[in-house]
């Protein structure tokens, strides 16, 4: 009776991995069918506007991102990234502290592969600067501080019409300075819209 009591307990607090939806949406990404282009895409002097929702191994990550292609392969970039999440990710009763992170990121984005004008691969490779703060909590301190480093991975945007398209990124960055993680994994899916040609 215990064990069938403590395995219901067990169960009732299963909590799928933060990662989770960001690895679904980059694998809806690269698979979701799309139509046909009506005119070539991605190329110089476009402008793109990225807004994606992802996770972290700790926290839930906002990003809103700047690109404009400065070659037909090469896309600048510019990321705002802001991040929220428990205090300890397992946590103990009655835990309800939150730490919170914000991100810059600057970098290219080169072209690594293209299948027809309707989904495109990225190498991302940017340098992060973040700001984290975490309250006080269960008798730890309250901490902040600034960390900074390179950051690479694996986009993919497919699309929907000439002016919009599903995008999906896969990085890790390895930072320097106040941080819990030395090499943050960051998944995240959404949309980009593009303008200026």
């Amino acid at each position: 009776m215990y064990k069938t009591l403590q395995t219901v307990r067990m169960k009732s607090h299963f909590k799928p991995p933060r990662f989770l939806p960001g690895v679904l949406l980059l694998a809806a990404a690269l698979g979701l069918p799309a139509r046909p282009a009506l005119a070539q895409r991605e190329i110089k002097n476009l402008n793109g506007l990225a807004l994606t929702m992802g996770s972290t191994q700790r926290g839930t990550t906002y990003q809103a991102g700047y690109g404009r292609y400065l070659r037909d392969k090469l896309r600048l970039d510019v990321a705002l990234l802001a991040e929220q999440g428990p205090r300890n990710r397992r946590g103990s009763r009655g835990e309800v502290a939150e730490y919170r992170a914000y991100e810059i990121g600057l970098g290219l984005a080169p072209r690594l592969a293209h299948f027809g004008e309707t989904v495109f691969l990225r190498v991302p490779l940017q340098l992060r600067t973040r700001y984290e703060r975490t309250p006080p909590s269960g008798g730890s301190p309250d901490t902040d501080g600034w960390a900074f480093g390179p950051s690479a991975g694996l986009g993919a945007d497919v699309y929907l019409a000439d002016r919009l398209a599903l995008t999906g990124e896969a990085r890790t960055a390895w930072l320097f300075g106040h941080t819990p993680r030395r090499f943050p994994r960051y998944f995240s899916g959404g949309l980009t819209f593009f303008f200026g040609m």
